[in-house]
């Protein structure tokens, strides 16, 4: 039971931080407006139908994304399963991870 509630932990740790990481890109703007010289472009606000996380061998880890019905937030384990899940939808929100003995 350690084991899980360190998953669970972990979990709820990685999807606060990938949260937390949209909201700061979603700050940002599609308009730029340019910085004082030598710190480049800046965004005000990024607009976009999804957001992938890739790790260093390119594989999806992270995937924020919008449907019709509210928001989405999947977090992969290496291997490309999804681990944890936040759902907002219409009718609320649910919260899912995914627990494999190794």
């Amino acid at each position: 039971m350690d084991t899980f509630l360190m998953f669970v932990s972990a979990a709820a740790t990685g999807a606060c931080m990938a949260l937390v990481l949209a909201a700061v890109l979603l700050r940002k703007s599609a308009r730029p407006t340019s910085g004082p010289t030598g710190e480049g472009t800046t965004f005000k606000e990024i607009r976009a139908g999804a957001f992938v996380l890739v790790d260093g061998k390119g594989k999806d880890r992270a995937m924020l994304y919008a449907t019709q019905d509210g928001a989405k937030l999947v977090l992969s384990d290496e291997n490309g399963k999804p681990r944890a899940m936040l759902f907002q939808e219409k009718d609320g929100a649910r919260l899912v991870l995914v627990y494999r003995q190794p």
